[in-house]
């Protein structure tokens, strides 16, 4: 029994054209949804870091409330930590960061080791929330 041309080329043809055009309609469909899928996580990010933030701000006002040295007041969305520097009436001999930064000066410098020296040298401290 021998082929003919339309058996053996063009319907393996137009099988695989069709085979490929649904290949690509699934994966345009695969794309779209994964970017609906980005735009949604990305919606939930901005908003629990504006509510992170509204979280912060109401722990600054009670603070606030409660001790008049608060100089600065921020939220560092990587680490989701609020952060309030005070300032330090005191003499640098008695802050603790620079009692800190003085005990334990052989510790190579980090990121941590560098505010610590930084809020000792401007007699100021920090707390996180």
């Amino acid at each position: 029994m021998q082929k003919t041309i339309f058996q053996g080329f063009v319907v393996p043809v137009a099988v695989s054209g069709l085979l490929l055009a649904s290949l690509l309609s699934v994966r345009e469909h695969w794309a779209e949804d994964r970017r609906a899928n980005l735009v949604a996580e990305e919606g939930e990010a901005r908003a629990y870091v504006a509510r992170r933030r509204m979280e912060c701000y109401d722990i600054y006002t009670r603070e606030r409330a409660q001790f008049s040295n608060i100089e600065v007041l921020n939220y560092d969305h990587v680490r989701d930590r609020c952060e309030i520097i005070y300032g330090y009436s005191g003499s640098k001999e008695t802050n603790l960061a620079c009692r800190l930064t003085r005990a334990l000066d052989s510790i190579p410098s980090t990121m941590f080791w560098l505010r610590m020296e930084w809020d000792c040298e401007n007699n100021r401290f920090r707390k996180e929330f």
